[in-house]
């Protein structure tokens, strides 16, 4: 099977998330930088993932707000564009196409709005690779009872994209 011509693979991902950078123009950081900026100063670093209720219940990252995908930019900029100022917004979904979308919605108010001078701030930025990446790096994640190694695989055709498939799961393991 393809993607974009690509075989999925382990560098499927990679694939996917050099196509989500150069179709839209807001910033996309790497796990290392996000993993590197919560370890340093992370009252200053906010992550938001945008994905179903059931795919955060099976695992997010520590501290994470959870989105629908389909939130107005509008709402989230009057709920939490206070946080735009003040520090670094991260969006991350399963592998980066949700949060992209999302995020540059939000740039796009943004960038309309500062030509009214009504708001001013940084648009938020994209966790490259989404969760499957930090989770391929064997990051540390959480559900509702603490630590968990389980993510959600969003569909059977994206679980190609997860180097442990054995820790793929639709449901919470506790």
């Amino acid at each position: 099977l393809s993607w974009s011509g690509v075989t999925y693979s382990d560098t499927g991902l990679e694939q996917i998330e050099k196509s989500l950078e150069e179709g839209s123009s807001i910033r996309h950081v790497d796990v290392e930088n996000i993993l590197s900026s919560l370890n340093k100063h992370s009252d200053n670093t906010y992550l938001f993932d945008v994905r179903d209720p059931d795919e955060y219940a099976v695992s997010h990252l520590a501290g994470a707000i959870r989105l629908d995908p389909e939130s107005d930019p509008g709402d989230f900029l009057e709920t939490y564009g206070y946080l735009l100022e003040q520090g670094d917004v991260i969006f991350y979904c399963a592998v980066g196409t949700r949060s992209t979308e999302l995020a540059q919605l939000i740039a796009d108010l943004i960038d309309d709005q500062a030509s009214h001078a009504e708001f001013s701030a940084a648009a938020p930025a994209n966790m490259k690779g989404g969760i499957f990446h930090w989770h391929n790096d064997s990051l540390p994640l959480v559900d509702t009872e603490g630590s968990t190694d389980f993510v959600h695989p969003y569909s059977w055709f994206q679980k190609r994209l997860l180097l442990r498939k054995d820790k793929a799961s639709y449901v919470p393991a506790h």
